[in-house]
């Protein structure tokens, strides 16, 4: 049983009878176990969980003792199952002998009572029945009643119907499970019917007083019912109240019950995974414990397989390795690298519970912690690419890993360019190596096996393939592999007529082995794999032929550089940064994501609020001026621009920005802008701020607005809305790294009607050419924007 059930029914007082029964039984087995000599040992071992579990502290002879207290209190109450069946029998007796009475149709007797009975009398066998004795009295005796009344108003109306009514129409007694009675029903027309009265039958009422006009009483029976009714409702009440006790006595045994719940929970997973292990032939393997000489050790294991495969089965390929330092797995698609991650994880795991592991024999050292990366996806709400989420994965693993720890890394830089994820990769290979760790590198980056990298503990090892049986060259071992096309189908599942493709394109040459053995490997079967999943021999026969023409390329104009040799990319992003700007006084310095989580916009001197709503300004007023002064020409005969026109006025726009003699934008600060009517003047560029807490006012609903948000880090987002307050509210709801309710915010509602939103794109296009600028011209503005960076996502530009 739940521990969490127990304290939960026991408190609130909804345990039934059924519960205590559960829990006894549960008890008399805790007990069984702790008192078996054969047992006491395992039983020994257990408590040691059970206090890590619970906080208890028992001790074996505690818990027998405790459970036998507890099995008392609930026998004396509760009464046994056997017991119940023989308090329901009196009920079947007085069925039987009012079936030999009645002349009624049949089913239509006084055998009917049977069924009142049954349905009312369920709390017998609930509770001892010497604790609510007075109640089955009255229940009895209230039953006794009922019957006697009903036998004689029903024995006088079936005499008199069997005599002046055909078989079909005589009366019957029927019962009424919702409104818990027995009534007698007589057939419409019938000459009882019509002489009910004589017989001084009545209509009976229902639950809600209303009077049932097929169904016939006399006023003695229905005064029979109700005493019945409330006397079982009594016997009820009584039974809740017992087993409500029962609850409040169990309840100063509660940590001993909380205990003990817990050991038989351990025990029958125990159990459980026991025969298990046995059925499936696990092995059990030897733990190396810290502190005796575990530390640092090699983890041997023979026969490994999968867990979710049969160990029988003459199929499943076993693997054998000692693995004392990191290994880089390399090997073709669908050969069996993650599979091997999973399987060693798996054994590992279960070697540090002391369970059984899916090896003929094992030796694992202590371990302090597990960790399996494997594959990423994006991870749109928190801003962050497949990649990116690798990275913050593998941050984590740098951040814990020590040289006991089990390290299983799959397919790392997937989500990038080649060369820079291996660098990437070769890099963090390097320190897991320098950490002395275990574990496996597998990918599919095959430039770190000719990486020079610093890994003298690193072991190459591969998924072996083999020649198929009909390709030249053999198979290894006589006969040893089937033809070709039968190989595709049975290795790979792909149906006969994908075979037969295979075939025909010359795939299906080499098959997996799904053997780790050392060495390297550069295969790949990834045309093999995309015919199995069924991609068209069309598109596979045109894949083989392109990568035919790369393999010549690469052979014909081998890279002047080696991926090894190239820079540091870290490097190569400092120094493109550092070329932007002749200010010496800034700097690019490379945060962790958590030292920039942490730094305050105030104690950098960085930029505020206002700076911002300057820089909206500095932007938007040039801009807003020329697109004014443009659109005279721009108008079509209807007065309307049309929407070619609106993406010709932003191109215009910021084509026509103004810029100095380096090609920086100059702010301007004079108004109105140009010789038009149309000319934007200070009314219409009013920077409004929005303060922690604050909303923008109804008269930005429906408007393009651009804006500019600083968050609580200090960093700052810029974008263009046609729904303001929702925008900001859907920031501030991200959390509290990203603002929260003390998200600040400048905006400008941008003027004209039908064009604003193509005109805040270009405002908003336009404030990335002025950060560019003002970072190159080493400006003010550049010193509010030297320490962050620009990102442009899409209908969002994000600095920070």
């Amino acid at each position: 049983m739940a521990t969490n059930n127990i304290v939960l029914k026991l408190r609130a007082h909804e345990a039934n009878d059924i519960f205590f029964r559960e829990l006894s039984a549960m008890l008399r087995g805790v007990r069984a176990t702790v008192e078996s000599p054969a047992l006491a040992q395992l039983a020994t071992a257990l408590m040691p969980a059970v206090l890590e579990e619970t906080k208890v502290q028992l001790d074996v002879q505690q818990l027998s003792e405790a459970c036998k207290v507890c099995i008392a209190h609930i026998e004396d109450v509760v009464e046994e199952e056997e017991e119940e069946l023989t308090q329901s029998a009196r009920l079947t007796s007085n069925s039987e002998a009012s079936t030999s009475q009645s002349q009624g149709s049949k089913g239509g007797g006084l055998e009917v009572l049977g069924q009142l009975f049954l349905a009312n009398e369920d709390f017998r066998g609930r509770v001892k029945r010497h604790h609510i004795a007075a109640e089955i009295q009255a229940v009895e005796q209230a039953g006794e009643r009922v019957e006697a009344t009903l036998a004689a108003a029903f024995k006088a109306v079936t005499q008199y119907s069997l005599l002046h009514d055909p078989k079909p129409t005589r009366p019957a007694l029927v019962f009424d499970p919702v409104n818990s009675a027995v009534w007698i029903k007589l057939a419409k027309g019938s000459q009882a019917a019509k002489q009910a009265e004589a017989f001084e039958l009545v209509h009976p009422h229902d639950r809600y007083g209303k009077a049932i006009a097929d169904r016939h009483c006399t006023k003695e029976v229905e005064e029979a019912l109700n005493e019945y009714r409330y006397a079982c409702d009594a016997a009820h009440v009584a039974v809740r109240a017992q087993l409500k006790l029962l609850a409040d006595t169990l309840q100063g045994w509660l940590l001993q019950l909380v205990a003990a719940s817990t050991f038989a929970i351990i025990a029958a997973a125990l159990e459980a995974h026991t025969h298990e292990a046995a059925r499936r032939g696990w092995a059990l393997p030897t733990q190396l414990h810290k502190g005796a000489g575990g530390e640092g050790q090699g983890m041997q294991v023979q026969g490994l397989w999968p867990y979710w495969l049969d160990g029988h089965a003459p199929t499943t390929v076993k693997n054998s390795f000692n693995m004392s330092s990191m290994y880089l797995l390399t090997g073709p698609n669908m050969a069996g690298k993650s599979t091997i991650l999973r399987s060693i994880c798996a054994v590992a795991l279960l070697s540090g519970c002391g369970l059984y592991a899916p090896v003929q024999s094992a030796v694992v050292p202590y371990t302090d912690a597990f960790m399996l990366r494997n594959f990423s996806a994006d991870s749109p709400l928190e801003g962050k690419s497949s990649f990116a989420v690798e990275m913050v994965e593998m941050r984590y693993v740098m951040d814990d890993v020590t040289e006991d720890s089990l390290v299983l890394v799959d397919e790392l830089g997937k989500g990038t360019e080649v060369r820079a994820g291996a660098a990437i990769a070769g890099a963090m290979l390097e320190r897991l190596s320098a950490i002395q760790c275990r574990g496996i590198f597998a990918t599919h980056l095959h430039q770190l096996v000719g990486m020079p990298l610093h890994t003298p503990n690193m072991v190459n090892m591969m998924m072996e393939t083999e020649p198929a049986s009909g390709v030249e060259g053999g198979g290894r071992g006589a006969g040893g592999q089937q033809p070709i096309s039968a190989a595709i189908t049975a290795q790979l599942g792909a149906p006969a007529d994908l075979a037969y493709h295979a075939q025909q394109l010359g795939m299906g040459g080499r098959v997996p082995t799904w053997r780790m053995v050392e060495g390297s490997s550069s295969e790949s079967l990834a045309l093999d794999v995309a015919l199995q999943c069924q991609v068209p021999p069309e598109i596979v026969r045109r894949a083989a032929h392109l990568f035919k023409e790369l393999e010549q390329q690469s052979q014909a104009h081998p890279p002047q550089q080696d991926v090894a040799t190239l820079p540091n990319p870290l490097q190569e992003l400092h120094q493109s940064l550092s070329s932007m700007t002749n200010d010496s006084s800034l700097s690019l310095t490379l945060q962790t994501p958590s030292e920039v989580a942490m730094q305050s916009p105030v104690s950098i001197g960085g930029p505020t609020i206002e700076d911002a709503a300057h820089l909206l300004r500095s932007v938007a007023h040039p801009l807003l001026a020329s697109l004014s002064s443009h659109q005279a020409g721009l108008d079509s005969p209807s007065g309307a621009p049309s929407e070619a026109q609106h993406a010709q006025q932003a191109q215009h726009a910021q084509q026509a920005a103004h810029t100095n003699g380096d090609g920086h934008h100059a702010v301007a600060t004079s108004a109105p802008y140009g010789d038009s009517d149309k000319a934007v003047d200070d009314d219409q560029l009013q920077i409004q701020v929005v303060r922690g807490g604050e909303v923008p006012p109804p008269s930005t609903v429906g408007c393009s607005c651009i804006y500019i948000l600083r968050r609580g880090d200090g960093r700052f987002y810029c974008g263009q809305t046609d729904e303001l307050k929702g925008r900001l509210n859907r920031h501030r709801k991200t959390g509290k790294v990203r603002g929260g309710g003390r998200l600040e915010a400048v905006y400008l509602v941008v003027p004209g009607e039908g064009q604003g939103q193509s005109t805040a794109r270009a405002v908003e296009a336009q404030m990335i050419q002025e950060q560019q600028a003002a970072l190159g011209a080493g400006s003010q503005t550049a010193a509010i924007l030297s320490c962050v960076n620009w990102v442009k996502p899409p209908s969002m530009l994000m600095f920070y």
